[in-house]
């Protein structure tokens, strides 16, 4: 018998009456009637006196025997195998002999074993929280339609071709999605979707689940109502985190003036979105189907909010291909933010730095379109850069306002305030001072740079 002593077998030889073989089987169990297993260990080719084991080594895992005969033979080729997990290194090992010991002391042959490896079977995809299912091409992002209610991970970037079909869009009813989707911080890029008989048209139709970690390059995305980047409408019990969006443009036109609430990344969000940007209809287009466009609400983020944004930001352009348009009198647009074209909801450390222009006929807004009674502003800022123009009630900040603003500027070379948000230079919003009113676990300030967000930077 032997065993495992620090990654080592053990094999003890034996001292034999007659030509015999010693059958060791290392890893057998070794305890008390350790002498029992060895005598029978040996096999006697004349049926001669049975051996005696003595001198059992205190160890359990070597064993030393001696044995009482006085005539030894050579032992070769014995069967000796590795312990259960265990391989012998070097594998030529299998054949080594017991040699001839006639002095009638005890002696150890020695073989080296290394563990073997454990290999745990990966687990196929299921759908559940430990176990996603993965998204690598437009194939298995369509699957998602299956199961709605599902967990799903990004594992790679890809492309989608023209003409996509917003997941959970129903010709009576729409399909909400409920589950989970971590991008992994990949890229779906080329999405194209444009309906001009629906509502909801987005990648999602309807997000009530957790959409998470991923960046979306889009074409256009049309429809005549809800209509944002990753969902038409993010619902009460969604949420869209580190979500980032850009692209040439989202519009919600089709159905002439009642055509409302585009997005860049909701058109209606009634959840949260947070830690995310939007970046559209920044460039050079032909057309004037460009930024995010909407007869009623648009906005960078969303075009209505009635539930929670925070820590997000904004740069493209709202309505810009339609300024000639718009500035002359043959087209009427109204709540047109940077951000947001209305709220109702909550809107904190967020901020607007507008790269295109923002432009409606009434209540447009740098930041916001329209603040209604239960809207609650927080903690903003808005850089304009001149790009924000309106007919009536447009200012560089808020178009209307009724609702709530706190600790919030404007970047203006006057002073005082316009509609809630405190008028501040360039020098002195780029000075690297905190804010009044701002956290600098969520802000960050630093000389020469407008204040950027610390679990959303730019």
């Amino acid at each position: 018998s032997g065993g495992v002593d620090g990654g080592v077998a053990k094999r003890a030889p034996s001292q034999m009456s007659c030509l015999g073989w010693v059958d060791v089987h290392a890893g057998d169990e070794v305890d008390a009637g350790v002498e029992e297993v060895l005598q029978h260990d040996v096999a006697h080719a004349d049926g001669g006196v049975d051996d005696q084991a003595s001198d059992v080594d205190p160890d359990p895992t070597s064993i030393y025997v001696t044995f009482t005969d006085d005539v030894f033979d050579v032992v070769a080729g014995a069967d000796v195998t590795a312990p259960t997990g265990y391989f012998f290194s070097p594998a030529d090992q299998t054949e080594r002999s017991v040699y001839d010991i006639e002095t009638g002391s005890a002696s150890e042959v020695t073989f080296t074993v290394e563990k073997e490896a454990v290999v745990t079977p990966t687990p196929q995809p299921d759908g559940s929280e430990e176990n996603p299912y993965h998204i690598y091409d437009e194939a298995t992002l369509r699957a998602v339609e299956n199961e709605m209610d599902a967990h799903y991970i990004v594992v790679e970037d890809f492309s989608l071709t023209r003409g996509w079909n917003p997941l959970g869009l129903g010709d009576s009813a729409d399909v909400a999605f409920t589950g989970s989707i971590d991008g992994q911080g990949h890229t779906i890029s080329g999405l194209h979707s444009v309906l001009g008989d629906y509502s909801n048209v987005g990648l999602f139709a309807i997000n009530n689940g957790t959409i998470e970690n991923l960046n979306l390059s889009i074409n256009e995305i049309e429809g005549w109502s809800e209509v944002g980047a990753v969902a038409g409408t993010n619902d009460q019990n969604g949420i869209i985190s580190d979500v980032h969006v850009t692209g040439k443009y989202v519009g919600a036109l089709s159905d002439g003036s009642n055509g409302g609430f585009a997005g860049g990344i909701a058109g209606r969000n009634r959840g949260t979105i947070q830690y995310s940007s939007s970046r559209i209809g920044v460039g050079s287009y032909s057309g004037n189907a460009y930024g995010v466009v909407a007869y009623n609400y648009a906005g960078g983020i969303a075009g209505g909010n009635w539930g929670v944004i925070k820590e997000s930001y904004a740069t493209g352009g709202i309505n810009s291909g339609y300024y000639s348009a718009i500035n002359s009198g043959q087209l009427s647009t109204y709540y047109a933010g940077g951000l947001v074209g209305g709220n109702l909801g909550t809107i904190e450390d967020c901020y607007v730095n507008l790269e295109a222009l923002v432009v409606g006929y009434q209540r447009v807004g740098g930041f916001l379109g329209w603040n209604g009674s239960s809207g609650i502003v927080r903690r903003c800022y808005v850089v304009h850069n001149d790009k924000a123009w309106g007919s009536v009630q447009a200012t560089i900040s808020i178009g209307y306002n009724i609702g709530s603003v706190s600790n919030s500027y404007a970047e203006s070379t006057t002073s005082g305030s316009v509609n809630g948000f405190t008028r501040i230079t360039r020098a002195n919003l780029t000075n690297g001072n905190t804010l009044s009113g701002f956290s600098t676990s969520v802000w960050n300030f630093a000389a020469g740079r407008y204040p950027d967000l610390v679990n959303n930077p730019r």
